[in-house]
């Protein structure tokens, strides 16, 4: 059970709070699953506080950063809308800028890391977005720790450092990301069977080989393709999605970040983890105005990025309806009921079942 509540003061300041209970017949607890404030001045944002990130086109996941994992406790800085930048703006297009830093929980593999990041992204065609995402788990509060600015610099961008059991000082978990956004209108004339048509993907890799954290290497790439087709046959408020992303043996695994790219028992990046596959569909109808109903496939093969050669890999497959329903001018209801059949739950062979979820979301504007 939750609920969220929003508070702008003016242009430039924003509070945004979403507390969370969960419980059964043994165990109750309640936290905050969200909760941020949010600064807006000259197109700069400046947020603290408790979020999600999602980098990248992904609909279903991202190769950096997604929500699979708890939201990250943080400092954010970025630009609140797209700018030109000096000299070369007029070339590269619309430009948006994000950094951010994070510390992780305190019981795990190193407590207390550091998670931080960067991404940037340009549109030099308006048809067009690419972007690069850049993120960095490193330091810890267990010994040898980092100290003064030097040796967080190196930390954080001396290519050498990285897994490598000279550097335990230095220990740094990178992960890089490109990803590309086209989107295409009036393609039916070409006998697509949409009015318009959006393809995506996403190439990342993380530790890397030649003494650099910057060459990928292909036992740690991960790829993500995506098609978007937007009224579909033509069919004002018919949409279709397809999106499919595999992962490699070694992909957000670490010698010494012997958990991965983890944080709360979660991948921070797609939930597929280490050599796995997922393939996920949604088609959309907006009945008219107020009613839209969907559905959706989900097939993914999860990867173990504390135990990758262990060869036991959690497979889900399921499904999903759902209603989307807009009353009374100032209210939304969100209704969602999935079905999913696990085998090998947590890695565990032979834990195998089916889930249920129904979700309920009501939504009152106050604008």
């Amino acid at each position: 059970l939750s609920f969220e509540s929003r508070a702008q003061v003016g242009d430039f300041l924003t509070l945004y709070v979403q507390p969370e209970v969960d419980g059964n017949e043994e165990f109750g607890a309640a936290r905050l699953g969200t909760g941020y404030a949010k600064l807006t001045l000259y197109n700069v944002e400046l947020l603290v506080g408790r979020d999600s990130l999602w980098w990248g086109p992904g609909l279903f996941g991202s190769l950096i950063l997604s929500n699979n994992a708890p939201p990250l406790d943080q400092i954010r800085i970025g630009s609140a809308e797209p700018f030109l930048l000096p000299w070369i703006g007029e070339w590269v297009g619309p430009t948006k800028l994000l950094g951010f830093v994070s510390e992780l929980e305190e019981r795990r593999d190193h407590p207390r890391a550091n998670l931080a990041g960067i991404r940037g992204t340009i549109a030099p065609l308006s048809v067009l977005e690419l972007g690069a995402s850049y993120a960095n788990m490193f330091g810890g509060t267990d010994r040898p720790r980092l100290s003064g600015v030097d040796d967080y610099l190196r930390a954080l961008f001396d290519p050498p450092a990285s897994d490598q059991a000279a550097n335990r000082r230095f220990r740094n978990n990178l992960l890089f990301a490109l990803d590309g956004d086209l989107r295409l209108r009036n393609v039916n004339r070409y006998r697509v069977p949409s009015r318009d048509l959006r393809l995506y993907g996403e190439f990342g890799w993380d530790d890397t080989c030649c003494n650099s954290n910057y060459v990928p290497l292909k036992d740690a790439i991960s790829g993500l393709i995506g098609v978007h087709l937007l009224g579909l046959f033509e069919i004002d408020g018919l949409d279709a999605r397809f999106e499919y992303a595999e992962s490699s043996k070694l992909s957000f695994t670490h010698n010494q970040f012997y958990r991965g790219y983890w944080t709360r028992g979660e991948v921070i990046s797609h939930a597929i983890g280490t050599d796995g596959t997922a393939f996920n569909s949604r088609i959309t109808s907006r009945v008219d105005d107020d009613l839209m109903v969907g559905v959706g496939m989900t097939r993914l093969v999860i990867g173990n990025t504390t135990n990758p050669v262990s060869g036991s890999q959690e497979r889900r497959w399921g499904g999903a309806i759902d209603v989307t329903y807009r009353f009374g001018g100032v209210y939304s209801l969100f209704a969602q009921y999935q079905l999913t059949r696990t085998t090998n739950r947590n890695f565990v062979v032979g834990h195998d079942g089916f889930d249920n979820l129904v979700l309920l979301e009501l939504t009152r504007s106050f604008r």
